[in-house]
């Protein structure tokens, strides 16, 4: 990939070595801006630049007999600045970006749990996902660190990460974040809680229990207890 700052001088000598078809000199002056020069003589101004796909792409700029160097660069800047800002607005932003920026400014206004949104995105989302663009975080990312949760976290600690992830993408879907199409949490189901706790009274609270209820207020409020009781209800 022959580099070179482009001048007049260069561009008229410039040929293709031989037994090649074509000579591509790349701008140092202007990054993106090339020369493509045809073993037929043909020379040609073009630029190149890399899309939001990752793929490089090149555009036909100007026959290089048509237009000077000086004028082929003004052309060239204005279209590769096109492209940059284009490239800005269609990018997602990151995580962080969003939640900083959109999220929490807008949830501090009514949701009486923002100060528990900003642990959860401290603790857990920035850390693993913050840097990441929010098109760029799937699902089966999400369901890898929902996984890893589980291994220290209660079900109900997990599922309350995983639900203001979800939260946060369908506000971002809402207002049409640029870039982004599609909430990767869908399909993740939130765990199965088993928070309840069973604790059976002891023979001396059964004791001052049935000791309570020796009240003529209600005569079969005892009996009513007792049978609970020996039940196990």
């Amino acid at each position: 990939m022959p580099t070179c700052k482009l001048t007049q001088t260069n561009i008229d000598r410039a040929q293709p070595a031989d037994g090649k078809q074509k000579l591509d000199l790349f701008d140092t002056e202007l990054p993106g801006l090339l020369l493509k020069v045809l073993s037929s003589g043909y020379k040609a101004y073009y630029t190149r630049s890399r899309s939001s796909d990752g793929k490089m792409h090149e555009l036909k700029l100007a026959d290089a007999r048509l237009v000077s160097l000086h004028q082929a660069r003004k052309l060239a800047r204005e279209r590769l600045c096109q492209k940059d800002q284009d490239k800005k607005q269609q990018r997602a932003p990151t995580l962080e970006e969003f939640a900083q920026e959109q999220y929490l400014p807008y949830v501090r206004s009514y949701k009486n749990s923002v100060e528990t949104d900003k642990i959860l995105l401290r603790k857990h989302l920035l850390p693993r996902f913050g840097a990441k663009r929010m098109d760029q975080i799937n699902r089966l990312a999400i369901q890898r660190y929902v996984q890893e949760l589980t291994e220290t976290y209660r079900p109900s600690s997990v599922n309350r990460v995983l639900i203001l992830l979800r939260f946060i993408y369908n506000l971002a879907l809402r207002w049409e974040v640029p870039g982004l199409t599609a909430n990767p949490t869908h399909g993740i189901d939130q765990l199965k809680e088993h928070n309840k706790r069973e604790r059976f009274l002891s023979a001396e609270e059964l004791q001052r229990l049935f000791t309570a209820l020796d009240t003529p207020n209600n005569r079969y409020l005892k009996a009513i207890v007792t049978m609970l009781a020996l039940t196990g209800a």
